[in-house]
This record gives C-alpha cells, structure tokens and sequence, in this order.
C-alpha cells in the first residue's frame, strides 16, 4: 500500500522485513519469494537506487527462470503458459529498466540478452524437443516419467515451509542421476536441455561479426500500459 501510495521509506522496511521473512520460513526456491524481489526491485527503480533494482531483477530472472524448467517436466501446456506469463511480465519491468537506466547498464543488458535466448531458444523450441526425445522408446518414455514424477514432488514440497518439506535432499539427488542418465543414454538429450548464454553466442562469432537479437515489450511504469516498445539487444 505505501508503495502504490508512493510513500517509499515507509514501503522499503516492510518489504525487506517480508523478504527475509519468507526468504528464512519459504526459501529462495518459493514464489513468493521471487515476489518479494519484483516489489523490491519496482521500489528502488521508483526512488532512482538503480543499482540495487538490477540486482533484484538479475536473482528473479534466475528464480523464475528455474521455475519454469522445472515445470515443463510436469505441467500441461495450459498451466505453463501461465508461467509463462509471469515470465513475460518480468522481462516487460527488466527491459523498461534498462531502457530508462541511464548508469551503468552492463549487467541488465547481459540479464536482458539470455532472457531473449532462453524464451526464443530453450522454451520455444528445447522444450518440445525434449518431450519428443524421451519418447523415442519405451525405456527412454520410463525414465523420463519417473523423472516428471521427481519434479512434480520435489515442486510440492517446495511450495511448503522449509520446516515441512521432506525427503528433498533425495528427491534432488534422485532427479539429478536420473537426468544425467537420459543424458548418457539418449541422442541430443545433452543438448536439447542446455541452455544458452550470451557469452557462448559471442565465442562463436569472428571479428568481423555482430549477433542482434530483436525484443518487443510492453513498456511498463507504475502500470503496465499498451505501448508496444521495440529493442536490439547487440
């Protein structure tokens, strides 16, 4: 309330006091965490402290991000769309900051630029990929419902306070074996689930070259509004 008020000072202590909170009782690997860090980042980009905006918006690209390929295992097309607009409404804030930050913007970009790879690249295109893979045969299909299996049950006890979760640690380490299995064992696997970065596009280009990736936001302030906002990330 303070915050939409634009009452900051009074905004700012609450909203560190419910980061740490639920950051000690959820972990960092809960959703209203990375909420906490959209709120914290929408506040210090209002009161002009850009560079602890970027911060918080360069750890929720790198939560959310993780949500989402988790939940390509288990989730039905309808339910990871909603994801995806989560995802998408975030790259809206990172990218209206980068284009009004006027400082330093080396890391928002370099966030900006593997936002682009990892929506165009991995989830348009590896994700489809990866279902198509694990059902070339019927052991490759029991791996990797097994595999759906352990992310579905290691994303309920996530969902819950730290102190309610269980068996985790086993759950990770079966999930971890068991795709690195798939990896071994199933033609491209390796490759489909990499993800790509801004640094592995620029070692495969040679001095004379230049790689463009083109966005389309909707830029956003206080609101999200219509304006549709065109970007080349270089």
């Amino acid at each position: 309330l303070f915050s939409d008020m634009g009452k900051y000072s009074k905004a700012e202590p609450l909203f560190l006091e419910a980061m740490a909170i639920r950051e000690k009782l959820l972990g960092k690997e809960h959703a209203d965490y990375a909420s906490s860090l959209n709120n914290l980042g929408e506040l210090y980009f209002y009161i002009g402290e850009f560079e602890k905006s970027e911060a918080c918006f360069a750890e929720l690209f790198k939560i959310s991000q993780s949500f989402i390929i988790k939940a390509l295992y288990y989730l039905s097309e309808e339910e990871i769309s909603l994801y995806l607009n989560n995802f998408t409404e975030y790259q809206n804030r990172i990218f209206t900051f980068v284009s009004r930050f006027s400082g330093n913007q080396n890391v928002s970009e370099q966030v900006c630029y593997n936002s682009c790879l990892f929506y165009k690249g991995f989830l348009l295109n590896a994700a489809n990929r990866i279902k198509t893979l694990a059902l070339c045969d019927t052991t490759a299909t029991e791996k990797f419902n097994k595999l759906k299996s352990y992310k579905y049950r290691l994303a309920a006890e996530y969902s819950k306070p730290i102190l309610d979760r269980k068996h985790v640690p086993e759950l990770e380490r079966k999930s971890n074996e068991l795709e690195k299995d798939l990896v071994r064992t199933i033609n491209g696997y390796g490759q489909a689930i990499q993800q790509i970065n801004w640094q592995d596009v620029q070692q495969m280009l040679k001095s004379n070259e230049v790689a463009i990736e083109f966005v389309d936001y909707k830029y956003w302030l206080k609101v999200k509004s219509d304006s549709i906002m065109y970007g080349a990330l270089i």
